[in-house]
């Protein structure tokens, strides 16, 4: 039985009402007391906001109107009162679906919850139901519609969607950096040569070609590789008789590369290089090692790593000596890497993608060997050639290893030691150009 309110004057004896009906009264009187409460309340806070809040309030009032509006461009309407009445519905075509589908209405025809009303639990999780299974119902009728629309087929057979992949903008194509390492046994194959002509006399002169294989053994994964490159070089040297200097000189080696990451930031590099020198007609103290070993880290990602070791160079000339080095990389077109023996400064011209990319260069180190020979009165002896070199060059790496490059320069502070007899001469200044390829 619906509540009535009695006419102004006359009373409603609540206590000659049926209990059902007694406690419907009380609960409405109790909602509309709270309601006027809360009318009361808000008319309080919008007298009381302070001036520096007023604007907050209105966007605050703001964000809910366009709430309102983006729910309702979607086929959805809620409402909420001053009191705290909402009602939840649907608007527009999703309203007709809805109501073709349920044969019921999906506007919203009353409040759906009304705080303190006894049915207010019951009525809201009915209503947030009904929201749910419409929502279901209709993308379900949606995709159906769509899959058995004709030309929606059609347009499918005809075009089919093809898979996309990630935009990757020009910028991001140029700065791919290359691989140093082939994912295959054989790393590199390479050749290269050199001479070393003076400016004013032909005192000693010098050429070389060398020759290398290498190949690749993945410890674990391609961050810990074990590099192995055997090689020969020839020397031929070119020097007036008074030098006693041999015609020819051999190098053969085996280097064996390998590096380990520690940690993310730290890792371990060491090169061990066991050698035969010498010019062939002795073997007494032929055999030598070069051995580095440097432990590196990358303070900077990918901007500046600094090194510490130590270097033996199995010359007779020079002693076990201390490398540290420092490699900075500012920008993706320069590098700077100061370690010892060789130090270069470098500048990236051009770059094809992840393929290629072409660097000028200058260089500065130390050049020369120490090899076992024979001397003119038939004794052996160990023969040692220094020189400083300062290089300008240009190079073109490819991805995997590969590299081609031709460098020229000077030769400087060039000096020739026998350890025996403890002789040392010294030459002049010299034109030097090299020149190699590794595939």
């Amino acid at each position: 039985m619906p509540l009535t309110t009695p006419p102004p004057g006359q009373r409603h004896d609540v206590h000659k009402t049926d209990p059902g009906q007694r406690r419907g009264a009380q609960k409405t009187a109790s909602c509309q007391r709270q309601g006027a409460s809360r009318r009361s309340y808000k008319r309080h806070l919008d007298l009381t906001i302070p001036t520096n809040d007023r604007p907050r309030s209105a966007a605050r009032a703001t964000c809910r109107s366009d709430l309102r509006k983006r729910l309702a461009s979607q086929g959805l309407l809620l409402q909420v009162d001053s009191v705290g009445c909402f009602t939840l519905g649907f608007t527009g075509s999703l309203a007709t679906s809805a109501e073709k589908m349920l044969g019921m209405p999906a506007t919203p025809t009353g409040p759906v919850c009304t705080p303190g009303a006894g049915s207010a639990p019951i009525e809201l999780a009915f209503s947030a139901m009904r929201a749910a299974i419409f929502s279901i119902l209709l993308l379900v009728s949606r995709s159906l519609h769509a899959a058995d629309d004709p030309a929606l087929v059609s347009q499918r057979l005809t075009n089919p969607p093809r898979p996309t992949m990630p935009a990757i903008d020009q910028q991001q194509a140029e700065e791919i950096e290359l691989q140093r390492f082939k994912k295959q046994a054989l790393q590199n194959v390479s050749i290269g040569g050199g001479a070393i002509f003076e400016f004013d006399d032909r005192t000693l002169n010098q050429s070389f070609l060398e020759l290398s294989v290498g190949t690749g053994i993945p410890l674990g994964g391609f961050d810990s590789i074990l590099g192995i490159e055997p090689r020969v070089r020839v020397d031929w040297i070119d020097a007036i008789d008074s030098l006693d200097v041999p015609e020819s000189l051999y190098d053969f080696q085996c280097q064996f590369f390998y590096r380990r990451p520690i940690r993310q930031r730290l890792s371990f590099l060491t090169v061990v290089s066991p050698s035969y020198r010498s010019d062939l007609t002795t073997s007494e103290d032929a055999v030598r090692v070069f051995a580095l070993a440097l432990l590196n880290w990358e303070c900077v990602p990918q901007r500046l790593t600094l090194s510490a070791g130590a270097v033996a160079l199995g010359r007779a000339d020079l002693p076990v000596l201390p490398a540290f080095g420092v490699v900075w990389t500012p920008t993706p077109r320069s590098k700077l890497d100061l370690r010892f023996p060789l130090a270069r400064c470098c500048y990236r011209l051009a770059k094809d993608g992840g393929r290629s990319e072409i660097w000028a260069y200058a260089s500065g180190g130390l050049g020369g060997n120490t090899w076992s020979v024979t001397r003119a009165n038939g004794q052996p002896d160990e023969l040692s050639l220094r020189d400083y070199r300062l290089l300008m060059g240009v190079e073109r790496l490819v991805d995997g290893g590969g590299r081609c490059f031709a460098e020229t320069g000077i030769a400087l502070g060039r000096r020739l030691e026998y350890e025996r007899d403890d002789q040392d001469i010294d030459f002049g200044d010299a034109f030097l150009i090299q020149a190699g390829w590794r595939y």
